[in-house]
């Protein structure tokens, strides 16, 4: 997994997005903020939302169909199959319709050692919609490299987030 963060890295850098933001950056720690609008219903975009094998891209065993989320505190997002089994993050916090907050240390942040917080929440748009919240704060050791990590964090982020506040399925 290692070998994909300078791929990951490169890619992001060559991809601008208006909505995602890397807020801060060092060696240790990283704080990551989106917001991605939708034309789906709060409750459309929430129903999306528990459902990651619909929308998460990255997964370890090539098909995201393996996917499956306990959505109560203590729940796992997890990945099973034959030969394998990952998971992507602890659920720490869930407000039904609202808010799903994990610690999840995504892909190469695994082997890292991070403490992570993930928060993604659901809104609804002024004039019908909805809007997507996300908010990354990562923290690891001094010298885990967190700075050049960022920006491929906030791409695969980005890239996901906007599968799944697409209105296709």
């Amino acid at each position: 997994m290692t070998r994909l963060i300078p791929a990951l890295c490169a890619a992001a850098l060559m991809t601008a997005t208006a909505q995602a933001e890397v807020v801060s950056s060092s060696s240790a720690r990283m704080v990551l903020t989106q917001e991605h609008e939708s034309t789906l219903s709060k409750a459309d975009l929430w129903a999306k939302l528990i459902e990651p094998k619909e929308w998460w891209l990255h997964s370890f065993s090539g098909d995201p169909g393996h996917m499956t989320l306990e959505l109560e505190a203590g729940g796992v997002w997890r990945e099973d199959w034959e030969g394998g089994s990952v998971t992507h993050g602890h659920i720490m916090a869930v407000m039904h319709g609202e808010m799903l907050r994990l610690h999840a240390p995504f892909g190469p942040m695994q082997e890292m050692g991070l403490a992570t917080s993930l928060t993604l929440s659901v809104g609804e748009k002024e004039g019908g919609g909805s809007i997507l919240k996300m908010d990354f704060v990562a923290n690891g050791a001094e010298g885990s490299g967190l700075t050049e990590l960022a920006p491929a964090v906030d791409f695969v982020w980005d890239e996901a987030l906007t599968k799944l506040v697409t209105d296709k399925d």
